[in-house]
């Protein structure tokens, strides 16, 4: 349109004259697309306003106001959502939502074809209780996440006052533990890729990711310019926090690493460039003789363990991996300790052998005699 620019995020546009970002997106019906301010100058404040003024225009004109809009339909419009708030969803998001939509249109037949503002708290709490049943609890998560954005759509669309499913509480998920290698396997895997020379890139981002226990993803979007070799640090790629880069000093054996791929990187692609890091560790797993293959998260995991097991503070370790709370995530998810150290750390526990009376702190030989 005449007198607006396009901006980087999608359906997001603005006026030249004024600087005002606006909502553009089409309406069902109508041939050209709708503009509506988002009566802001700033992009920050744009992106939080962007999803529900999208809502607003696809459903302007067709009843929806007067409250005609079904679950069906609500649940079209979350799945064409590409942001959450001010936050871009990922790929897999997106995928994860439209899986979660199937389950409930799946679960509720021709009870999605109701109106929005007909649905009450129960009709959602035998939704979530039949879902229950089927699914683990993580899924049956997703799909109540899933249901209250629907809902969310009728709120902000002025069809509905009130979420009937945003008293339902979420199942507790409980992580699982993963199996990690015990020292001998992992050195033997690394052994086995050593003598590959077309799994070089896997070699590189195993022994990487064990190093540092950080993201597969920032390992994979490592660059040279993210590397001081002089100052001897590397500045990872923000992956999960968009803020700023993580800062983190190279040990002896990850500076020979980096050293070796910026000595050998080509071109200005990644220093690692591996499509597929499961599938890595999958051929690598199956060279050592480890079954079930280690997974990424897994080598993540035992990079933890082993800095637990050396006494390094939890801070620290949650700096290093590139965690953000201090290391509550850590805590959490990460304490369980591999059994060969925890039979170690049991045998230095005191016995019951030792005598009572050597345990008893020494009297003095010196009598005193109470005051009068």
């Amino acid at each position: 349109m005449k007198g607006f620019s396009k901006t980087r995020i999608p359906n997001m546009s603005r006026n030249e004259a004024s600087g005002r970002f606006y909502a553009v997106a089409r309406r069902p019906g109508v041939k050209y697309p709708i503009y509506k301010s988002l009566k802001t100058d700033k992009e920050s404040v744009a992106k939080l306003r962007l999803a529900a003024a999208i809502a607003k225009i696809r459903t302007a004109g067709t009843g929806l106001v007067q409250g005609n809009i079904t679950f069906r339909e609500g649940a079209e419009i979350y799945k064409s959502q590409k942001f959450n708030g001010a936050r871009e969803l990922k790929e897999l998001s997106v995928k994860y939502r439209a899986r979660s939509i199937k389950m409930i249109l799946d679960a509720w037949g021709k009870t999605a074809d109701r109106r929005l503002d007909e649905f009450k708290p129960q009709d959602c709490i035998s939704l979530m209780e039949k879902l229950r049943a089927r699914y683990s609890p993580r899924r049956s998560n997703g799909a109540l996440w899933a249901l209250r954005g629907v809902f969310e759509i009728g709120i902000e669309s002025e069809v509905i006052v009130k979420n009937p499913a945003a008293k339902i509480k979420a199942l507790e998920v409980v992580q699982n533990a993963k199996k990690l290698p015990e020292d001998e396997r992992f050195y033997m895997m690394i052994q086995k890729l050593g003598r590959h020379k077309r799994l070089a890139n896997a070699l590189a981002f195993v022994r990487t990711l064990a190093l540092t226990g950080h993201r597969p993803a920032s390992i994979r979007k490592l660059l040279p310019e993210h590397v001081d070799l002089h100052k001897r640090v590397i500045h990872w790629p923000p992956i999960k926090h968009k803020s700023d880069s993580n800062i983190i000093p190279m040990s002896d054996e990850l500076y020979e690493v980096m050293a070796d791929l910026m000595k050998n990187h080509k071109g200005t692609g990644p220093l690692i460039p591996l499509k597929d890091p499961r599938q890595a560790l999958k051929t690598a797993s199956r060279l050592a003789g480890i079954e079930p293959p280690i997974t990424p998260g897994a080598l993540r995991h035992f990079w933890s363990s082993r800095a637990m097991e050396t006494n390094i503070p939890v801070h620290v370790i949650a700096a290093m991996r590139g965690d953000r709370d201090g290391g509550k995530t850590l805590l959490k998810t990460y304490s369980h300790l591999r059994d060969a150290h925890v039979r170690e750390m049991v045998a230095k526990l005191p016995g019951t052998r030792q005598p009572v009376a050597d345990c008893l702190p020494r009297r003095s030989k010196r009598q005193t005699t109470a005051r009068a």
